[in-house]
């Protein structure tokens, strides 16, 4: 699930899965922003079928963040 993860962040915000780094979250990339953060909430809700709560989308800032919510789904 992490190369997913980390392949539809590198998709939404426009570069290669390598350049995000071991741990990609909000804190460490630039590029992820609040409209970027939206991009990616869409992302993945769209691939893995899940609707997030308010509560999971404003704690999903990392990749670790966003695959422990998708397990908690089912996913």
């Amino acid at each position: 699930m992490r190369e997913n993860l980390v392949q539809i962040l590198a998709d939404t915000l426009g570069c290669r899965p390598e350049d995000l780094g071991d741990a990609p979250s909000m804190d460490t990339i630039p590029a992820w922003d609040s409209v970027a953060h939206l991009n990616v909430v869409v992302s993945v809700e769209q691939q893995y079928g899940v609707r997030l709560t308010i509560e999971e989308i404003t704690g999903a800032r990392s990749v670790e963040k966003i695959g422990e919510i998708l397990r908690a789904h089912g996913k």
